[in-house]
């Protein structure tokens, strides 16, 4: 085969779609290109050394095997488009770079990958998976390094994500790659990954490895057989922008150190699990209210280990200090050293002597507790109604939880009894069938009931605060009824190293007034709600179930985050923040965009307008076909393949099982052909009405 020495060289491929009766040809404008469309470029057994820039571009392939050798000036497999590929196979098979490689770069460059496997070399200056060029466009590229000889080598810093997302790295079985700095998630982007597993997989960094520089929910996994070294690792540096960051050991190796003994694992915000395997590390730092290490298994092997003693580094409720001061171990949440267990056996959990003020290796000391020994409603400050037959105080973990019925009411009165305003700990609840109020009504804000350490609404508690003030100083669990916050109410979740939280894990909060501040606000179980209609509300950090609806509408946390709208608006789903006349329900049923007024759901024609094709989307691997469609009516998907530059033939197969469209008027239906965006050629599709 002759080459030609073009400057720039591009492998192009084109994809042609049939809508109905519409032939529909997409070609991307002409430009210089090394092979034509749909074409496969084979490097076999020969060497090839180009001067210029080397381009896989529009569904194209580059396969380099047999020993062959690609050397270029600089590479792109993906430069502003979808879908392309490039495999490097076999012992002696090398494709090398004197500048960067990028894997999916520009604006739409989307599932674009690089295979080495097999004992294939890939060499370059520096390497980017997932380049979307500050436009965050790059979405979900990857790279696969698998099998013994396997190498990806990077003479300077690497990217798994840069202002992209769902990007990956998978280093495998013997497959290796080496850089000098590495970036897993830069930039305004989300959960670019990186796993390392298998025996004798390796990722070998000279300098720093960042897992979270400015991205959420990035991630580093190493499994069984793999291994990771780094001189120096931070995780989830720039908080909040990088909140979620996770690193997850389960049967590999993190080496973090260096001759010197200095090198440093620092937990900025995120967490570090060891589960099973090896963690060494110089210095291990978790100083920040944001960061965690939990400690289920394996190994670890610190040099020096700094923390914050007023802090929870591995995130059981129980502080740093207060665990060592008694011989646990701080980064551990199992056995002995669990918030859950009662190591001295007197019927109290490490977390209940830590709220009540006792010792939790002595059974002779157990917490302070009051509960309300009455079945009527009262006063909170009056003594005879608690069954210590005096009111509560700071040291006393305090429980309104008997029958029946009760509103137990904090107001101004009860502000003439300053001690009964500050307790250890709260727990309101109520056994089967009965609802246990506290009120806090007409007491001001400048007195608040003042919660030291938890406060927990069970199932059948229920919290109403009406100008008047509620200060937990560590986590306002709610799985109960729920919270009412109406105009002038107070509610503050919050401490010194802010990281208190206000966890809705059942039951609602209706917050229509007032200011409700938490330093973590989490709802990620499905019964719990967060209405919003009015009043202050300040978070430092919101940890929302995504494919969930705070406010039950039926539209995902996520979407509305996405196209930054509010997850507590009871009444989103009614509104038109774009003004096209669509409101967020019909926009979020059709996946458009409710902030642009040129994106508009599609509304089905009455019968007698045109049976037609209006939509073919990707979904990752497949493709989703919808057309307009008449309730009654039987449909059958059918494909045939293009056969040269957007024709097509007219072999059309069926490809679905015939389908009954529901209901009895005009309608739409959709098809998703599992693996339809993998095809080669292309593949054109067409709608029969089955008679």
């Amino acid at each position: 085969m002759t080459v030609k020495p073009l400057q720039r060289r591009i492998v192009r491929g084109a994809i042609g779609v049939l809508v109905g009766v519409l032939t529909l040809s997409i070609t991307p404008a002409a430009r210089a290109q090394y092979t034509g469309d749909f074409q496969t470029n084979i490097i076999s057994g020969v060497v090839s050394n180009w001067a210029g820039e080397y381009y896989v571009h529009s569904a194209g392939v580059l396969l380099i095997q047999n020993s062959g050798v690609l050397s270029v000036h600089y590479a792109d497999v993906g430069f502003d488009s979808s879908s392309n590929s490039a495999v490097v196979s076999g012992s002696g098979s090398v494709w090398s770079s004197s500048g960067y490689l990028n894997i999916g770069s520009g604006i739409g460059a989307q599932y674009n990958s690089l295979t080495i496997t097999n004992g294939g070399v890939v060499s370059n200056l520096g390497g980017k998976v997932g380049y979307g060029q500050l436009t965050n466009s790059s979405l979900s590229n990857s790279v696969l390094v698998t099998g013994a000889g396997s190498v990806w080598s990077n003479g300077d810093v690497l990217y798994i994500g840069w202002w992209s997302t769902g990007n990956s790295l998978k280093i495998a079985d013997g497959g290796a790659v080496y850089d000098t700095d590495a970036y897993v998630g830069t930039g305004n982007c989300t959960n670019n990954t990186v796993t390392v597993s298998g025996n004798g997989a390796l990722w070998q960094n000279q300098g720093n490895l960042y897992v979270g520089d400015a991205g959420v929910s990035d991630q580093l996994t190493i499994g069984t057989g793999g291994s990771v070294l780094a001189s120096n690792v931070y995780v989830g540096l720039n908080y909040p922008s990088s909140m979620g960051s996770q690193v997850t050991i389960s049967g590999g190796s993190l080496y973090v150190t260096n001759a010197s003994h200095n090198a440093v694992l620092e937990i900025t915000s995120g967490q570090v699990t060891l589960n099973a395997g090896v963690l060494q590390v110089d210095i291990l730092v978790v100083t920040n209210a944001n960061g965690h290490f939990v400690h289920n298994g394996g190994t670890l092997i610190a040099g020096a280990v700094l923390l914050d003693p007023n802090l929870d580094a591995d995130g059981d409720g129980l502080p740093n200090g207060w665990e060592q001061a008694y011989g646990f171990d701080p980064l551990d949440t199992n056995g002995i050293n669990g918030a859950t267990s009662d190591p001295d056996g007197d019927g109290f959990t490490n977390l209940q002597e830590f709220y009540g003020g006792s010792d939790p290796t002595n059974n002779a000391s157990v917490p302070f507790r009051n509960w309300w020994n009455t079945s009527a409603s009262g006063k909170w400050e009056v003594g005879s109604s608690w069954i210590l037959g005096v009111a509560p105080d700071s040291h006393e973990a305090i429980f309104l939880t008997n029958a029946p019925t009760k509103i137990v009411t904090i107001d101004a009165t009860t502000t003439n009894s300053p001690g009964a305003m500050t307790i250890s700990n709260l727990v309101v609840s109520g056994p089967a069938n009965v609802t246990n109020t506290l009120k806090l009504a007409n007491a001001g804000t400048n007195t608040p009931l003042v919660v030291r350490n938890g406060f927990v609404l069970g199932s059948g508690g229920v919290l109403l605060v009406t100008n008047a003030a509620l200060y937990v100083g560590s986590n306002l669990t709610i799985s109960g009824v729920g919270v009412t916050l109406p105009t002038n109410g107070v509610i503050m979740v919050t401490n010194a190293a802010h990281n208190a939280v206000l966890d809705v894990q059942c039951g609602t909060v209706t917050f229509s007034g007032g200011t409700l501040q938490a330093d973590i606000l989490i709802i990620t179980n499905a019964c719990g709600r967060f209405i919003h209609t009015g009043g202050t509300l300040i978070y430092g950090q919101l940890v929302l179930g995504s494919s969930l609806s705070a406010v039950g509408d039926g539209i995902r946390n996520g979407w509305k985050q996405q196209y930054g709208l509010d997850p507590f608006d009871p009444n989103l789903a009614n509104e038109d923040p774009d003004g096209d006349g669509y409101n967020n329900w019909e926009e979020y049923q059709a996946s458009t965009d409710p902030t642009n007024t040129n994106s508009k759901p599609f509304i089905p024609p009455p019968p007698n307008m045109q049976f037609y094709i209006y939509s073919v989307k990707r979904e990752g691997n497949d493709i989703r076909l919808t057309w307009t469609a008449m309730g009654g009516t039987t449909n059958v998907v059918q494909a045939g393949n293009g056969i040269f530059r957007g024709a097509y033939s007219n072999n059309f197969a069926n490809i679905s099982q015939s389908m009954i469209v529901t209901g009895s008027g005009p309608s739409s239906a959709s098809y998703l052909d599992v693996g339809g965006a993998t095809n080669r050629p292309s593949r054109f599709y067409r709608v029969r009405l089955v008679p």
